[in-house]
């Protein structure tokens, strides 16, 4: 099934989820969507605290998720396309825009759980500090 078909039975089951922790409804809903490899990977970030919401001094933000192999990746959501969203990570590239077996990676889920359980790490950073993490995170010198 396309994103675009799914996209109202994902959003309906984020819209169960509250702030505190994951209840078994919600969880269940989001079995139905998504592979348990992908639920356990998303909640272990966010107990991790690995999913950072950066707040730029000109007011925009940026999603950064620490992977579990100690690389960051950057997310997108609200794009705007037919592809709201995006990540960095090669599952992303290879999973879901590619061959498409897959939704959402692990990163994109984690942020969106935590912005509905309300467990966003937040950071203020100005835009220059920002532009110096995504560089490191791309191994630019």
């Amino acid at each position: 099934m396309e994103f675009l078909q799914m996209q109202p039975l994902i959003e309906g089951v984020l819209a169960q989820i509250k702030p505190g922790p994951l209840q078994d409804p919600a969880l269940q809903g989001l079995r139905h969507i998504f592979p348990d490899s992908t639920i356990l990977g998303a909640l272990s970030l966010i107990d991790g605290e690995r999913v950072t919401l950066y707040v730029l001094s000109n007011g925009r933000s940026n999603y950064i998720v620490e992977g579990s192999t100690a690389t960051s990746y950057t997310i997108q959501l609200d794009l705007g396309t037919s592809m709201p969203y995006m990540c960095s990570c090669y599952s992303f590239i290879h999973g879901v825009l590619s061959t498409r077996t897959h939704i959402f990676c692990k990163h994109i889920l984690a942020v969106r759980l935590a912005i509905q359980m309300n467990r966003l790490v937040e950071r203020r950073i100005t835009e220059e500090g920002f532009a110096n993490l995504i560089a490191t995170q791309m191994k630019v010198s």
